[in-house]
């Protein structure tokens, strides 16, 4: 796929009043959408999307502003768009057909703040979808893409949007979504590309409490978190002491029930979170554990039947293959925010992990510096540790290559 648009060059597009393709990239099938704010609709841009879209025009509001204008859901009127219950249809007053002169004033009567629920009729030609909470972070597609782009530039809170097809009205996927932006002039943004620079620019984090914990490693205070988009509150142990303008030391532990509750020695996981709490507690830093990363971000009943396969002689990303699952589906946007909230810009990183640095500086945080953290090798873990190190790229240069008994 040709290389999208820089979400900052986009915004500015979109304020214009300029159209967008918004592109989901988080599947092989590639959908893709042309989208431009509501207020800024106009027959003849309402025209053109009609004209190279499946000609169903869509606009997508708030949950506060949809309850507003008492929209009654009709999941079945857009099968086509995988219809769920928040969907709706209206017209503005006056307008009952499906001309573009009649479908423009509704996008951008619904776009006007001071609208009203008398100001609509139900159904109509406009379908109303209403974005899910947290946007693009908590659904990939395009109505929470294009809510999201209206909302960051600055505009009015609702978007219209279709998605694009072809003269014979095939979904254009892909390379087609691509050749149709640049044939056009358009900016194309990537529903992934979206929610990294929103995890970038935006605080997506509420601190819910703290206490002062007392551990056997030394005391620490607990914060709760919760975070856009995800039901789990993350938790971030903290120990003070740390230099001001120096960079902190900062482990960034993923949830493991079996290795960090129940010492497991099938990994190095506890160790891992033990060793980090010591030194931590010594020279001051921060640990943030983030919960549903159990198993790679696979979860805990994927996990084991994923032991079961390694009881069997598959290595631990040959299992999750196996399987269907991701090698490594985790994400630190979330440590990402609670660092930054702790002001915890310039860290030390207590890791083994090439990849968690490289997340952790995409994501705006500065490493200084990759510390390992060592456990030991045991009859249980030398295999897991062994393809960490030649499958994943851990730094672990003392673990022998495994070989496999079948």
């Amino acid at each position: 796929m040709t290389r999208a648009t820089p979400i900052d060059d986009a915004l500015a597009t979109i304020r214009r009043g300029r159209f967008a393709v918004v592109v989901d990239n988080t599947t092989t099938e590639g959908r893709g959408w042309i989208m431009v704010a509501a207020e800024h609709a106009n027959p003849a841009e309402t025209a053109f999307m009609v004209r190279h879209s499946d000609g169903l025009v869509r606009a997508v509001i708030s949950d506060v502003q949809f309850d507003a204008l008492r929209l009654t859901p009709h999941p079945q009127l857009d099968a086509r768009a995988a219809a769920a219950p928040w969907q709706a249809s209206a017209d503005f007053r006056g307008g009952r057909s499906s001309s573009t002169v009649d479908r423009s004033r509704t996008l951008r009567a619904l776009a006007d703040p001071a609208a009203r629920a008398e100001d609509f009729s139900s159904p109509g030609h406009v379908f109303v979808v209403r974005c899910a909470e947290g946007g693009v972070l908590a659904h990939s597609a395009g109505a929470e893409a294009a809510f999201d782009l209206v909302r960051l530039a600055g505009l009015r809170r609702c978007a219209a949007f279709a998605e694009l097809c072809d003269i014979d009205g095939v979904p254009l996927r892909n390379e087609g979504l691509c050749a149709f932006a640049q044939e056009h002039g358009l900016p194309l943004v990537t529903t992934t590309g979206l929610a990294e620079y929103r995890w970038r620019v935006e605080r997506l984090v509420e601190r819910l409490s703290a206490a002062r914990l007392p551990t056997k490693h030394g005391d620490f205070t607990i914060r709760s978190y919760r975070i856009v988009a995800d039901p789990l509150e993350q938790v971030a142990l903290v120990h003070e002491g740390w230099t001001p303008d120096a960079p902190v030391l900062v482990r960034v532990h993923s949830e493991c029930l079996t290795g960090d509750i129940f010492g497991s020695s099938r990994c190095d996981c506890g160790e891992q979170l033990e060793l980090a709490l010591d030194r931590i507690a010594v020279e001051g830093g921060v640990v943030v554990y983030l919960r549903g990363h159990e198993g790679r971000g696979i979860g805990l009943s994927s996990k084991l039947s994923a032991y079961v396969l390694q009881d069997k002689g598959y290595d631990t990303v040959e299992a999750n293959e196996r399987l269907g699952l991701p090698v490594d589906a985790r994400s630190y946007a979330a440590a990402a925010q609670i660092l930054r909230d702790l002001g915890c810009t310039r860290i030390r990183l207590l890791t083994n992990n090439p990849a968690k640095v490289a997340a952790l500086t995409a994501l705006g945080i500065t490493v200084d510096e990759r510390v390992p953290v060592i456990g030991r090798t045991t009859v249980d873990n030398a295999h897991y540790l062994a393809t960490k190190r030649y499958k994943l790229g851990h730094a672990l240069e003392a673990i022998e290559s495994p070989t496999r008994t079948e």
